[in-house]
């Protein structure tokens, strides 16, 4: 099931809880009825730093990034009800549901480590991206270096 994505560029650095210049909100859900197991994601939305808006550069390599994000859920939705369903033939159906869903958190964190966000955020765009969140730490003599 493909939901409509809503990108939200108002809030600022300082108000992304996971302190990152961009993020996806994906909310998922497990419920089990009975014998029916429920699995889903609530309509994602994917947010940019507002202070990136600045530079096109910085905004679009961020923007880039999450859109990966949105990628590796529509991947594992693709599948994910007869991966459930497999899973769920050697353990209850919510350990099998559960797991699946954590194998989608392990699927971001392995993207990010490959991405090595830190690194690539810092030197991206000529710097600008550290620049424009963090200009306190820049002013006060941080060096960009390759």
């Amino acid at each position: 099931m493909q939901h409509e994505v809503r990108e939200d560029y108002t809030l600022a650095y300082a108000e992304l809880a996971s302190a990152d210049a961009g993020q996806v909100r994906q909310t998922s859900t497990v419920r089990v009825e009975g014998c029916t197991a429920v699995v889903g994601y609530a309509a994602p939305v994917l947010y940019v730093a507002r202070e990136l808006a600045q530079d096109p550069c910085a905004f679009d390599t961020v923007l880039a990034h999450e859109r990966m994000h949105l990628a590796i859920y529509r991947h594992a939705l693709a599948d994910l009800e007869p991966r459930i369903r497999a899973a769920a033939l050697s353990r209850p159906l919510f350990d099998a549901a559960r797991l699946e869903l954590q194998a989608v958190r392990a699927a971001h964190r392995a993207f990010d480590r490959a991405e090595d966000g830190a690194r690539r955020n810092a030197l991206a765009c000529d710097g600008s991206i550290l620049r424009l969140l963090h200009p306190q730490r820049i002013a006060g003599g941080a060096r960009l270096s390759h």
